[in-house]
């Protein structure tokens, strides 16, 4: 196999304007929030254990337990 790695277009960082939903990123006081996402696909025939959510919830443990707090979504 034979692979050019020079490429065939030249590389452009055109400056572009700020996301509408852009906001400044500002540390406030308090406690670290942290949400875990969980996307497994799951199918009721054939159930079974994610090991990704059972990590997911073990990383969600640990955080608690040095002082992050739990996101809360309305």
């Amino acid at each position: 196999m034979w692979v050019n790695l020079a490429s065939a277009t030249k590389r452009s960082k055109a400056p572009h304007e700020p996301h509408p939903l852009e906001r400044k990123v500002e540390r406030a006081p308090g406690g670290l929030r942290i949400v875990g996402i969980s996307t497994t696909n799951m199918n009721e025939a054939h159930p079974r254990v994610s090991t990704s959510d059972l990590l997911l919830r073990v990383a969600l443990d640990h955080a608690r337990a040095t002082g992050a707090r739990r996101a809360r979504f309305a």
